[in-house]
């Protein structure tokens, strides 16, 4: 019998950090004297990919990293704060008992994310690739698609972001766009995922579905 792997995004997939990250940025964006996300601006940005974000906020390349580095620690502060999205537990355990292989991969640490599942006693994920950096998903995929040998039928992303389509396509992985987080349902379709949905609902007929299927 194959074993199905269901990869998870963390922030704005698992987790409630869009919009507790936002402030955070914008005290970063003041120090270094970069654009700041205003609530105006969230919409169009939603329908963007990260590049186009970086740009539109002329934020520097070299700078990344230490954004990167900043939202990270800073989060960590707030994450005991932090709840899962609706329905989002129902579905972590829903998958375990199907017998499936879970597991993370995000930009974010590693440590912030334990902390997360410790809290919200959903420390059951069979894997966690952190620290990948946000444009580097794909190889962590890749890697996890090496170790289990995986056959393109069982393996499938939930992610909330442009860039998760991008980095789960790549390795050829079915994705399923969610639109509680960071894109948009226009941004994720216009991006190729192969389904996008809005409810935690729609989105554990679909994993019922590829957990089922041989």
């Amino acid at each position: 019998m194959s074993k199905k792997v269901v990869f998870f995004d963390f922030d704005g997939t698992i987790a409630e950090t869009m919009f507790a990250g936002i402030p955070i940025y914008n005290n970063i964006a003041r120090e270094y004297g970069f654009k700041e996300i205003t609530e105006d601006m969230i919409p169009s940005l939603r329908d963007k990919n990260l590049r186009q974000i970086i740009k539109e906020l002329e934020i520097p390349r070299l700078k990344i990293p230490i954004i990167a580095r900043r939202l990270r620690k800073e989060l960590k502060e707030i994450i005991p704060n932090i709840k899962p999205i609706l329905g989002i537990p129902d579905i972590v355990f829903f998958l375990k008992n199907k017998g499936c292989v879970i597991g993370i991969v995000t930009s974010n640490s590693k440590s912030n994310v334990n902390l997360f599942l410790k809290k919200n006693k959903l420390y059951v994920f069979d894997f966690i690739r952190a620290n990948s950096g946000i444009f580097s998903k794909a190889s962590a995929i890749k890697k996890t698609i090496s170790y289990y040998e995986l056959q393109d039928y069982e393996k499938i992303f939930i992610g909330d972001e442009i860039k998760d389509v991008s980095a789960a396509k790549k390795n050829k992985v079915t994705v399923i766009g969610v639109t509680w987080g960071a894109n948009s349902k226009l941004g994720l379709e216009n991006n190729n995922a192969d389904f996008v949905v809005d409810t935690a609902e729609e989105l554990k007929s679909i994993l019922s579905d590829f957990c089922d299927m041989n």
